[in-house]
């Protein structure tokens, strides 16, 4: 059943200014869902009636040869939490318990493709009454084509402090038998849930209130203090603006150049690649249905001027290769934009040195270490707050609250090396006063479950599954080259 307080309740004209985007807002989150669109393949490229014949595709279809997906994909499959540290060890054992409770191995791969891809993304983190514990939801950045998303609000792009956070979809409401613009204001104190019915005035929000929820809800501690706005910005390269940037910014003008590139070259193989024959006098014709022949391989041109003799001649296969180079060429500044190695682009049976795929992946390996920082010490923040929720609404909240420490996360390796040079820095670790399990953490990659289990084990059967598992690393290329 749905409640609505009294219609002088409304949103006041400050946050009213804050929901409707400036010119530089809107066209920030317009890119959002253009980035998007690059991403999935869904490019503003249209082949002619030929190519749509000669494709096999239906009419309106789009048509790339997309090297965005390359783009993200390769900062996106490097990035990845393989353990969470903490000096308080029953802090740590909670918080290991959390992130496998929110399957942090899906949850941590959408929140990270998304924030690369677009420049923003959100983590909402409140708590779960049926499951009695905090939950994580992953919400995308608020574009102005579907007018749904998150945002955080801030004070000045330059200098960003959050004033409130806002959620905004659309939604069928059965009791009123039509679709409904939700609002969730979220604020340090409070959260504020308005709904905006398509009947009424135009922009006009009602307070949203199901049956035995308070309005606003209050999100303080059990001593009155506000708990904090809970939604968490991941910003791909953060340079302390408000926002981020796409890994796609650079990238999608020159796909733009690469998809052209690739239709006149398919333009180009389907009329001139091949050999044309021509007739002057005379006007060829199919035998089977007597209709004149078109440009196909196999066909005639033709001139029905009449000349003293008839003549049949050729038209050879036009040479392809500018265009192939001029479609390397897009893909090259592709890579070289984006620091993406260009190995990932090529498809060839030549294998690159080893001391040539290092050199082209300095610039990959520089953006993915930026992306574990920042990112890293915003899931660290969202798992300490979802401590403090648990403190405040939790069964064993006096028990949480006593758990203190400095929580780090740790990330798999950015560099895809050699088994060698993997032994070497573990051995110089150990020989550093590291701790063994840290060193099969930090430098081999092991999650915490791997962990636990050869910390039990015998260290002759240790020494066994690690063998094993090298193995498979030089066989499989996984984490490691040989």
């Amino acid at each position: 059943m749905l409640i609505m307080p009294g219609s002088e309740t409304t949103l006041s004209d400050r946050v009213l200014s804050q929901l409707q985007s400036s010119a530089l807002e809107d066209e920030r989150e317009t890119w959002y869902a253009h980035y998007r669109n690059y991403y999935d393949g869904e490019h503003p490229t249209m082949l002619t009636d030929r190519m749509l014949e000669f494709l096999q595709v239906k009419p309106g279809t789009t048509f790339c040869d997309n090297y965005c997906v390359v783009v993200v994909n390769a900062v996106v499959n490097r990035l990845k939490v393989i353990a969470l540290k903490c000096d308080d060890k029953a802090l740590a054992a909670w918080v290991w318990e959390l992130w496998e409770s929110v399957r942090a191995d899906a949850l941590q791969r959408r929140v990270h493709l998304a924030a690369v891809r677009d420049g923003d993304t959100y983590l909402i983190v409140d708590w779960d009454p049926e499951a009695g514990r905090p939950r994580m939801t992953h919400n995308v950045s608020y574009d102005s084509e579907n007018l749904s998303g998150t945002k955080v609000h801030y004070t000045s792009e330059q200098i960003p402090q959050p004033m409130f956070a806002s959620k905004r979809w659309t939604e069928l409401a059965p009791e009123w038998d039509r679709n409904l613009t939700r609002l969730t204001l979220y604020y340090p104190d409070r959260v504020e849930k308005w709904v905006s019915d398509p009947k009424q005035a135009r922009g006009e929000w009602m307070p949203y209130q199901p049956e035995g929820e308070p309005w606003p809800i209050p999100w303080v501690t059990a001593a009155g203090k506000p708990l904090g706005i809970p939604v968490f910005h991941f910003r791909n390269r953060d340079q302390g603006t408000a926002y981020g940037t796409s890994e796609l910014k650079a990238a999608v003008p020159l796909q733009d150049a690469l998809n052209k590139a690739t239709i006149d070259l398919i333009a180009a193989g389907d009329t001139t690649a091949f050999r044309i024959l021509t007739a002057i006098g005379f006007e060829p014709k199919d035998a089977s249905t007597g209709e004149e022949l078109k440009i196909a391989p196999g066909s005639w041109v033709w001139t029905e001027a009449p000349p003293t003799e008839a003549e049949i001649g050729s038209i050879e296969p036009a040479d392809l290769a500018p265009l192939l180079s001029l479609h390397s060429h897009w893909g090259s500044e592709i890579a070289r934009v984006t620091e993406t190695p260009l190995s990932m682009f090529q498809s060839t049976r030549q294998v690159a040195a080893e001391g040539t795929l290092k050199q082209q992946e300095i610039g990959l390996i520089a953006k993915v270490e930026a992306a574990q920082l920042t990112f890293g010490n915003v899931w660290e923040d969202a798992l300490m707050y979802a401590r403090r929720l648990a403190e405040t609404f939790g069964e064993e909240g006096e028990a949480v609250g006593d758990m203190a420490g400095n929580l780090d996360s740790i990330w798999a390796p950015a560099s895809v090396r050699s088994v060698a040079e993997l032994r070497i820095e573990a051995e110089a670790k150990k020989a550093s006063g590291v701790p063994e399990q840290r060193i099969w953490v930090e430098v081999w990659g092991y999650d915490q479950d791997e962990v636990d289990t050869l910390s039990q084990m015998r260290e002759a059967s240790r020494d066994q599954l690690l063998g094993q598992i090298v193995g498979r690393m030089i066989e499989g290329g996984a984490g490691a080259s040989a």
